[in-house]
């Protein structure tokens, strides 16, 4: 019988080559994509079909391989609450909506991390507003929309007005 972390070491090695065909799938999808003026043609617009769906196969197989990440707005504002100690908890409601960037780099690399937000939870993208995932620039802003959302339900709770400004 193999030991948990002989099933963790073989999960990570999957879930590692997982990610790297699919970054490299995603690279070639667009590298191969038509430059401005120009169209594809149908060969090259079934390749493209077939990388797409590999790699949106390879996504889902990521996903399934973290069942603990959030996969809606709500459950991530459920879960990053979950993450803060009291400490933590009082200094975002210490923060006018402004001076939430200030926790881009901490707290929003954290659940950027712990929730797979970057490219492979589209799920969790999605519910925070974006639509695609070809950008890295969207696990940031999306990181964002959760760190709001957590400073209004932490004030909500503790029933102060949702819309604090300086």
């Amino acid at each position: 019988m193999r030991s948990d972390k002989q099933k963790t070491d073989q999960l990570s090695e999957e879930e590692s080559r997982l990610r790297y065909t699919t970054d490299n799938q995603l690279y070639e999808i667009v590298r191969s994509l038509p430059k401005e003026g120009k169209k594809l043609s149908e060969d090259e617009r079934r390749i493209l079909e077939v990388k797409y769906r590999i790699m949106e196969e390879n996504r889902l197989r990521i996903c399934q391989m973290h069942p603990e990440w959030p996969r809606t707005l709500e459950e991530a504002v459920i879960a990053t609450i979950g993450l803060l100690d009291e400490e933590g908890k009082k200094t975002l409601l210490g923060l006018t909506e402004k001076e939430l960037i200030r926790c881009h780099w901490a707290l929003g690399r954290r659940i950027r991390n712990l929730f797979g937000m970057w490219t492979y939870n589209i799920d969790l993208l999605c519910s925070c507003g974006y639509s695609t995932a070809s950008e890295a620039a969207i696990a940031d802003e999306a990181s964002m929309v959760i760190i709001k959302a957590v400073w209004k339900r932490l004030r909500e709770m503790k029933g102060l007005p949702a819309d604090y400004e300086e």
